[in-house]
């Protein structure tokens, strides 16, 4: 799952259990050969099974397909090569194909009942796929190293901003999760939330409540375009968050918890960036204080097996703090690489051998430790923001507006009517009211920030424009209206750097915005690169386009 303010946070598992365990595959295979066949040939079996289960928890088509031949010849051209076969082909993105051959599985009398509920919960899932990719776009992206697929029309703007990110992010996340997977890589656009749920296997429910907007699965990565929300998502971070699972599962398998996958891909997603994940972010700092006032933490247990299912955003946004703290804290404490724990898993029989053999200490005291250090909040700097609701995921089916003071809150009186002002280009008058707004304690979110910069900016009072702007972004560092607002002020002041790096910024949340472009180019020429500024003239005529 994916969000910055919850964002981004991926999947690893979303409920349908895929992987053939050693407790089905033996018996689906001898169920197929003569009773009393000898122990060795059941040894030979058992180690087939155990073999395709880690291709399957690795998610890797070329590692089922190796398999293929001797699944056959061990167990015959029966129901259980059919499955990995069909699987594989999920795995490739081949749709319909795959669709045909799971239905076919879950018909099968020679299958067993559970093999038959996997292969029908994956056809199901399959034929969605077909349907949602049917008219799909497709590029390749990164030299073919990722392939992009998008339905036709707006979407398409975020397909040389994506191709900047993932050529990025390859190297730093190389040097972090090792070699990456054969290419290409394949990521889904899905115009809707909906979409999503039916490629997936979640609810649209779930999806909705706990602010899932991305999944890695099935060998892909699949987001929803940020035109489904009012003000977009970070969806640049998302995709890598996404891409971090990715890598996770192809290295190490089904055996790395939801807890240590969802650590990883959020302590690392701002990589690209140069933000490591030693740095929390103001949500964070701002949860993990709230809930030691109320002494309130998400336990690890209940992030399994899916951070989907949690209650709301709010509880989301807590449990991805826990989970960044938690690895910013082993990496200090134990200061061994990621990869090695990474391989620990991949060979240790459970959990706590993994941890163990990694860390040096069993795991339950090192959880136990890290909790009691959190409880403290020994490292922890003062919350600058007290509510999250200002970076609540907003989808548009829910008819979510922004955030005003409702009537009876203090300040919504003065707050109205700065709105008003600003409606009649009297914005000296607005800021007046808007600051009565703040002293009489009306909702300092970063709605009211953006209102009142934008005032100050149109008033020509620069200076005060930008120290707004720039304490609001310390709490609100993904609001596209609030960065468009501050870069315009930096270009006026003549930081057309800082303009371009706030216009970027915002684009990382919602791409469709022609404000922006337009603000792009003009801190480009101020810069001197009329290539750029060309580029970003291109980019808003595309973006105004009908």
């Amino acid at each position: 799952m994916s969000q910055l303010a919850p964002i981004c946070r991926a999947l690893r598992r979303i409920g349908v259990v895929i992987a053939v365990g050693l407790a089905v595959w033996p018996a689906l295979a001898l169920g197929a050969r003569r009773v009393g066949a000898d122990l060795e040939e059941r040894g030979d079996v058992r180690a087939m099974g155990e073999r395709l289960s880690v291709c399957i928890g690795r998610e890797d088509p070329a590692c089922v397909e190796a398999l293929l031949p001797e699944i056959e010849r061990v167990s015959g051209a029966g129901v259980t090569a059919a499955y990995a076969r069909a699987y594989a082909q999920l795995l490739r993105g081949q749709f319909e194909r795959a669709a045909a051959d799971l239905a076919a599985v879950a018909k099968a009398d020679a299958a067993p009942p559970g093999l038959r509920q996997r292969a029908a919960s994956l056809a199901e899932i399959a034929a969605a796929t077909a349907q949602a990719t049917a008219g799909m776009e497709r590029r390749l992206l990164v030299d073919g190293r990722f392939e992009v697929h998008w339905t036709p029309g707006p979407d398409e703007v975020m397909i040389e901003l994506l191709e900047s990110v993932l050529a990025r992010a390859e190297a730093p996340l190389r040097a972090v999760f090792g070699p990456l997977p054969a290419p290409p890589i394949r990521i889904h656009i899905y115009p809707k939330v909906e979409t999503l749920a039916a490629v997936t296997g979640l609810t649209e429910q779930q999806i909705r409540t706990s602010g899932t907007i991305a999944v890695c699965k099935y060998n892909r990565l699949m987001l929803t375009s940020p035109r489904d929300l009012i003000l977009g998502y970070p969806w640049a971070d998302t995709v890598v968050h996404e891409f971090i699972h990715l890598l996770v599962t192809r290295r190490a398998g089904e055996a790395v918890p939801v807890w240590l996958h969802e650590a990883l891909a959020r302590g690392h997603e701002g990589l690209w960036r140069g933000v490591g994940p030693e740095t929390l972010d103001s949500d964070e700092v701002a949860a993990l204080q709230q809930a030691r006032r109320g002494g309130r933490f998400i336990p690890l247990s209940k992030m399994s097996p899916t951070m989907a299912a949690l209650p709301s955003q709010e509880a989301a946004q807590l449990a991805f703090a826990e989970v960044h703290h938690l690895l910013r804290y082993l990496v200090r404490e134990v200061q061994r690489p990621l990869g090695a724990l990474l391989d620990a898993f991949a060979d240790a029989p459970n959990e706590e051998v993994a941890v163990e053999r990694w860390a040096g200490a069993p795991r339950t005291k090192l959880l136990a430790d890290w909790m009691r250090s959190l409880r403290r909040g020994d490292d922890l700097p003062a919350a600058t923001v007290q509510a999250a609701e200002a970076h609540t995921l907003r989808f548009r089916r829910a008819g979510a507006r922004e955030r005003r003071p409702r009537a009876g809150e203090a300040g919504a009186r003065f707050a109205e009517l700065g709105d008003g002002l600003m409606a009649l280009h009297r914005p000296a008058a607005a800021i007046i009211e808007y600051r009565k707004a703040s002293a009489a304690g009306a909702p300092n979110d970063v709605w009211m920030w953006t209102r009142l910069a934008r005032a100050l900016h149109q008033v020509g009072d620069l200076d005060q424009a930008e120290r707004v702007a720039a304490a609001a972004l310390q709490r609100s560092p993904w609001h596209p209206p609030l960065l468009l607002i501050a870069g315009l002020t930096a270009l006026d002041r003549k930081e057309p750097k800082l303009a371009l790096e706030r216009a970027e910024h915002a684009m990382w949340v919602n791409p469709f915005d022609g404000e922006l472009a337009a603000l792009a180019a003009q801190a480009s020429e101020a810069l001197g690169d009329v290539t750029a500024a060309a580029r970003w003239r291109h980019r808003q005529q595309r973006v105004a386009a009908p």
